[in-house]
């Protein structure tokens, strides 16, 4: 063979040897710099945390620590799931300037945050609200009319007002940088404002809230949630709030939906059948049996006095819908009056064997108390 095709043989062997290393040392070191998944990130937001119900206390230095700033609150972190579950809170929350105020006294009725508030003897008010006076800042928490049995008549509504909420505690703030408003939406186009189209005015706790394009939502609006508003409320009764930031939360004072899917097993006597609605009533506990429940009655019947072991599970309104019913023991039948128990059987010495009876009394057997 040539010398000449001997080499291009040679030199094409090892350009197939160069090209399968490279190739292998490629998948090497992406094998060797593969990243692993990302875990995803939960989304959270820090939002100002919701007042507690008793936030406000009755002494004067308490007045004096609520400024009211935003860096001064309590925050917590929340995502789209936190914000749609139901809320737990009892109070409505006004922080504002008070427009209004009782002549003599505080027991009457104040206007705060644009909301009338009707003080009564059983409400908690700071030392310093005695000596309020119109212009300044008040934060009250207070229910809607019905909750509370004020002891001071209300004051009459004017048409068009909402009545006047009641008080649980109402203190004087000593800082106006900051009003916030905490109660359920009532409406999402509640009027327009100077402004025009720019502005939207939404009612929460009968409040206007007055929302712009530089106020930032978090959350989904929804009549009937709630709403944290922050923002600036001028010394006019019907300037409404400016909001800056609200928090739209779940609905107020809802029970959080009850689990389902829950399995129990119960075994027991059935004490009872309804069969109109299909409620069985097994060891004391009610079941629904439906055309679903798988029976099984190879050991007896499913009846009354059956001793039945049952698989169930829970649905969305908290009942136990039976999945199965097994019949371990159907009901023994009863034994007619009079009929005496079977003679025992003597046993290979052809005595009969002594029954036992309870402790003191006469042995009956036979050859004894008896003649032959």
């Amino acid at each position: 063979m040539p010398q000449s095709i001997l080499q291009a043989l040679k030199d094409l062997l090892l350009a197939g040897l160069a090209l399968v290393t490279s190739l292998s040392g490629t998948a090497g070191n992406s094998a060797g710099h593969a990243q692993p998944p990302k875990a995803e990130k939960r989304q959270v937001t820090v939002v100002p945390r919701l007042p507690a119900d008793e936030v406000l206390t009755v002494d004067e230095n308490q007045d004096a620590n609520q400024t009211g700033d935003v860096g001064e609150q309590e925050t917590e972190e929340v995502d789209q799931e936190d914000l749609d579950q139901p809320v737990s809170t009892r109070y409505v929350t006004l922080r504002g300037p008070i427009t209004s105020r009782p002549a003599d006294g505080v027991i009457g009725t104040w206007t705060i945050a644009g909301r009338q508030v009707e003080v009564t003897a059983q409400t908690h008010v700071s030392a310093r609200a005695a000596n309020a006076k119109v212009g300044d800042w008040a934060q009250a928490q207070a229910e809607e009319p019905g909750a509370t049995q004020p002891t001071a008549a209300p004051s009459a509504t004017p048409p068009g007002q909402p009545s006047p909420l009641v008080a649980h505690s109402l203190a004087v703030m000593s800082s106006d940088k900051m009003a916030r408003i905490v109660g359920p939406i009532e409406s999402l186009d509640a009027g327009t404002t100077t402004a025009g189209s720019a502005e939207k005015v939404w009612l929460v706790s009968g409040v206007r809230v007055r929302v712009t394009a530089e106020t930032h939502i978090v959350g989904t609006p929804e009549v009937g949630r709630l709403a944290d508003v922050h923002g600036t409320m001028p010394a006019a009764e019907d300037g409404g709030l400016v909001a800056k930031e609200i928090i739209v939360r779940g609905t107020p004072n809802q029970p959080k939906p009850k689990e389902h899917g829950r399995k129990f097993d119960l075994a027991g006597l059935v004490e009872s059948i309804d069969a109109d609605t299909g409620a069985w009533v097994v060891a004391g506990q009610t079941v629904l049996v439906n055309e679903d429940t798988v029976l099984n009655e190879k050991k007896g019947k499913a009846e009354v006095g059956a001793m039945v072991r049952v698989q169930a599970e829970e649905d969305e309104n908290g009942a136990l819908v039976a999945t199965s019913i097994e019949v371990v023991r159907g009901v023994r039948p009863a034994q007619p009056r009079g009929t005496r128990a079977a003679t025992p059987e003597p046993d290979e010495a052809g005595q009969e064997p002594v029954q036992q009876t309870r402790p003191g009394a006469p042995v009956q057997g036979r050859g004894q108390g008896s003649k032959d």
